[in-house]
């Protein structure tokens, strides 16, 4: 065996623990890197967030059903939609079985939409139930589906009215 000088074996305790040194310091900037990659608030802030709301009016057999986000904010409110389908709704009985969902048997375009609301500004959309005829008490259950609100991962906005059709 060859005999190992004695300063080796001091510059192999400096080098493991450089070695280590550095470990530590990768894993603590792979861990500050995906801490600070998440944004903050990734759901949107409350104060950001349009509100939303659904409202509804018979016109003989048809039921007109008006949805509205609307920007109460201070700030423009950017809202991004992964297809063309920007919102959905559906009608239910008052068992609570849905009746018409709007977006049953259709196809949406596959592409990113992109709406701006500006401060005070108003989105709304219409469509036609045609088939509301039967007296009763209904529920709308409606709701706005953007993927990103002002950059960051959005969330469905719920809105919900009950009406009656006498």
């Amino acid at each position: 065996m060859i005999p190992v000088p004695a300063w080796y074996s001091e510059y192999r305790k400096k080098r493991k623990y450089r070695q280590l040194r550095r470990w530590k310091a990768g894993i603590l900037l792979a861990l500050f890197a995906v801490f600070f990659s998440i944004p903050a608030g990734a759901k949107g802030d409350e104060k950001t967030m349009p509100d939303f709301t659904v409202k509804t009016a018979q016109n003989g057999s048809h039921l007109e059903i008006s949805l509205t986000a609307a920007n109460h904010s201070n700030e423009d409110i950017h809202l991004e939609f992964p297809t063309s389908k920007q919102y959905d709704f559906t009608v239910y009985n008052s068992q609570g079985q849905p009746l018409y969902t709007f977006s049953k048997g259709r196809l949406f375009l596959q592409a990113i939409q992109h709406i701006t609301l500006e401060k005070g500004e108003e989105k709304t959309w219409k469509q036609v139930w045609k088939n509301a005829e039967a007296p009763g008490t209904y529920t709308v259950k409606a709701e706005l589906l953007p993927s990103k609100i002002n950059g960051k991962p959005g969330r469905k906005i719920l809105a919900e009215q009950t009406f009656t059709i006498e």
